[in-house]
């Protein structure tokens, strides 16, 4: 959603996953020392009109927390000319203590009835039956469109280890493949 509302406003998006690439407070000032200018290169390159840059932390709940107080002190700087967009799954302690250098906005899952008239092309059934899937796939749209083209998967039986690994080699053989393993057959 972020990309597409970074899109929507003509932005060019800078997208970065904030809990792979920011392990430390040195990795959030080389990419605030990188982003100074409010057009990239690259911006002048694709478009005829270039667009400013945006850039989107992703995940950033699962960064380094010293490296989440450095991107609070980047969105703090009174000097920083590119707007920054983090999502997360759970908003980090240090930003909800900031309210007003950062603006939250929770995206609730749409509810069961707007999905199913927006997606009735592609599931021909009654609302009661998409209802049931939509709980399933737990309000997740990318979820739904999968169901939908691709049916449901099954799950893989569990096999209970024993720590051994040639007895977990002939229990996986004898699930599996239905084959009475012995010892001469390896």
């Amino acid at each position: 959603m972020a990309l597409a509302a970074a899109r929507t406003f003509e932005y060019e998006p800078l997208e970065i996953n904030a809990s792979r690439s920011l392990r430390s407070h040195e990795d959030v000032i080389s990419l605030r020392d990188s982003c100074m200018a409010p057009v990239s290169f690259t911006s002048f390159l694709k478009y005829a009109k270039p667009r400013k840059t945006c850039v989107i932390l992703d995940e950033i709940d699962g960064s380094d927390p010293h490296a989440q107080r450095k991107v609070l002190e980047w969105i703090r700087d009174p000097h920083r000319l590119v707007p920054i967009i983090c999502t997360s799954n759970e908003v980090p302690v240090i930003f909800k203590r900031a309210p007003d250098h950062i603006t939250l906005h929770r995206c609730m899952p749409l509810n069961a009835r707007d999905i199913y008239e927006n997606l009735q092309t592609h599931a021909p059934m009654e609302f009661t039956e998409f209802q049931k899937i939509v709980k399933e796939c737990q309000h997740d749209v990318r979820r739904l469109m999968n169901r939908f083209q691709y049916g449901q998967s099954d799950i893989l039986q569990q096999i209970p280890l024993t720590g051994d690994t040639i007895a977990d080699l002939f229990k996986h053989q004898e699930m599996f493949y239905g084959v009475q393993p012995t010892y001469w057959d390896l």
